[in-house]
């Protein structure tokens, strides 16, 4: 009788371990909770800071990916440095479209040692998604 009440145990503990791990899983489906899920959008958003003799500059370039086509605008912001204001007019960075390999370029401040530049993509669907975001030193 004690081997009996012993494998009964064990095929609880075995049931119950099983919920635990399986539990988690299926309830999102059970109750429909996965449509509150979004995908990120893929767009491939470069920066390059250059310098030459005539100054210093930021380069970002749309290089594409699967969502290329659904984007509806480009917000570009670069702290704390402010580029000059005939490319970078309230946000929209001026040649930088959904157009795979386009490039949009400024001139930066002089003596701005350290900037933060971030790329929002707003997209035909509504959602919007950080593209970019990268320091130059």
């Amino acid at each position: 009788m004690k081997r009996d009440s012993a494998v009964a145990s064990i095929i609880g503990l075995t049931v119950l371990i099983a919920a635990a791990i399986t539990g988690p899983i299926l309830v999102p489906f059970e109750f429909e909770m996965t449509e509150e899920i979004q995908n990120a959008k893929v767009v491939a958003i470069t920066a390059k800071k250059t310098v030459d003799n005539t100054g210093t500059y930021l380069v970002l370039t749309n290089h594409g990916g699967k969502d290329t086509a659904s984007i509806a605008s480009f917000h570009v912001s670069v702290a704390p440095s402010i580029c000059d204001e005939t490319n970078l007019i309230n946000g929209q960075l001026k040649g930088l479209t959904k157009r795979v390999n386009s490039i949009g370029k400024c001139t930066l401040s002089p003596g701005d040692e350290r900037i933060t530049v971030k790329v929002l993509g707003e997209f035909t669907d509504g959602t919007k998604q950080l593209l970019l975001d990268t320091t130059f030193r």
